[in-house]
């Protein structure tokens, strides 16, 4: 029993009590006091105190995307703007054209549209926070948070993590007990982002409409809580001691924020954010367009009439009706074009280590992309599978279950390069690389088994 932590808990609660009994015996403020006591009665009330945070929370965090979302767009019109006007201009145009530069400005849109929602969320909630009311409501949660083994803290960095899992990381900076960050920070990845929601509807899409798709989707999410909230219970019990969670919540009084500090901090948690993470996510959306572009020689530099022979064979041996011949003959040119690249290498080398989950290396090559984006997986695909991005040819060759244990790998593997780094801001290398292989370990056992159990019951 670790004794000393728990007598200077003591000590701070008593050291707390004695300044209320100051102001209480010396009449300080005492009509303040009663005012927060009177709204407290509806704030912390037993009944009323929890939904109402719930709504405030939600509408802040609706507040924080909206503003975030709008800002990105604002930021997207203006880049493509000025990429117009700079392709105008004759000597400008050849640089605007090359790939790399294209990746580089597409990297700093990135980086700009991410920023503007970590600046939004931390704007909005230290607006809470200096107001005086963040405080009641994690009091609130408190209970209900230490049932899976963390604490009242822990909720806001989860909550956030349902906009974007970078954010939502670097919230657990305001958490004092180190394990509590650090199972916090391992769970959030369970939690999916926004980014993840484009793959789940376009593939749940392809055998499930209306309702039923609206159900799936929920249940992915549901999963991915109910999971996660596994893990932290788990976790709790054989890392966190039985007195290692006291979490003392100083209740303040009510008071009008600052708006020119908020604003002040705010912009300079964004500026650390691009100062740290910003270079990483350039270089490595510059790699991965190495190795989808490269090498350009080669077997993918085949002659116009070797090219025009090879379609013309495929369809000399497929005794099918015209449509069918021009869709294998998009199907052939999709394959063409990645054939001899890294990016086709390293999938194909990888491929039968997947194959136990039904993937193909195709999808591989999409989870080898979705590393950095995973909003960009739906797309690769579809490039993948077809010219005319027509989603009837990925459901024609792929099985059901093949498709649901790629959306639930997709919901557990290696969380995006973003969140990768702001995990490596927060606790360091070493326990970066423990989540990333964990979580890659993890979403293959989980798929596996889904695939196993779905192939039994599909005919």
């Amino acid at each position: 029993m670790n004794v000393g932590n728990e007598d200077s808990i003591y000590r701070e609660i008593e050291d707390k009590l004695n300044a209320s009994d100051f102001i209480v015996r010396n009449n300080i403020n005492r009509d303040d006091i009663g005012k927060r006591f009177k709204i407290d009665d509806i704030l912390l009330n037993k009944y009323l105190g929890l939904p109402i945070f719930l709504v405030v929370v939600l509408g802040m965090l609706s507040l924080s995307f909206f503003c975030g979302q709008n800002c990105s767009r604002v930021i997207e019109l203006c880049i493509s703007y000025m990429l117009g006007y700079a392709g105008s201009i004759y000597w400008l145009a050849n640089i605007i054209g090359n790939s790399f530069f294209s990746c580089f400005i597409m990297s700093i849109e990135s980086i700009l549209e991410c920023s503007s929602l970590i600046f939004f969320l931390h704007f909005f909630l230290l607006l809470l926070e200096e107001s005086g009311y963040i405080s009641r409501g994690v009091f609130l949660i408190d209970k209900i948070m230490k049932k899976i083994g963390l604490n009242g803290g822990s909720f806001i960095p989860l909550i956030t993590n349902f906009g974007c899992n970078v954010p939502g990381i670097l919230a657990t900076r305001t958490l004092k007990n180190k394990t509590v960050k650090m199972i916090t920070i391992l769970i959030s990845p369970m939690i999916s982002c926004p980014a993840k929601l484009p793959v789940y509807v376009m593939l749940s899409g392809l055998f499930l409409t209306g309702f039923k798709q609206s159900f799936f989707i929920l249940s992915i999410y549901v999963t991915g809580i109910i999971i996660a909230f596994m893990f932290s219970k788990l976790l709790s019990k054989f890392f966190m001691k039985s007195n290692n969670n006291l979490f003392i919540i100083d209740i303040p009084s009510y008071c009008i924020p600052n708006i020119k500090n908020i604003f002040i901090i705010s912009f300079s948690k964004t500026k650390h954010f691009i100062k740290t993470v910003g270079p990483f996510i350039i270089i490595f959306s510059m790699l991965i367009l190495f190795l989808q572009e490269y090498p350009k020689g080669g077997k993918n530099n085949i002659d116009k009439k070797q090219n025009i022979e090879k379609i013309d064979t495929v369809n000399e041996n497929i005794n099918v009706e015209t449509q069918n011949n021009n869709k294998n003959v998009d199907e052939y040119t999709n394959n063409e074009k990645y054939k001899n690249k890294y990016i086709y290498r390293i999938a194909k080398y990888i491929e039968p280590i997947f194959e136990p989950l039904g993937f193909n290396w195709k999808m591989d090559i999409a989870l080898i992309c979705g590393i950095f984006a995973k909003e960009s997986i739906p797309s690769i695909l579809k490039t993948m599978y077809t010219n005319d991005n027509n989603c009837s040819d990925i459901r024609s060759n792929l099985k059901l279950p093949v498709i649901i244990s790629f959306i639930f790998f997709i919901l557990f593997y290696c969380p995006c390069i973003n969140t990768i780094l702001a995990i490596f801001n927060e606790i360091g290398l070493f326990f970066t690389i423990f989540i990333t292989l964990f979580y890659t370990l993890f979403s293959y056992c989980f798929s596996f088994f889904v695939y196993k159990i779905f192939s039994f019951f599909y005919f």
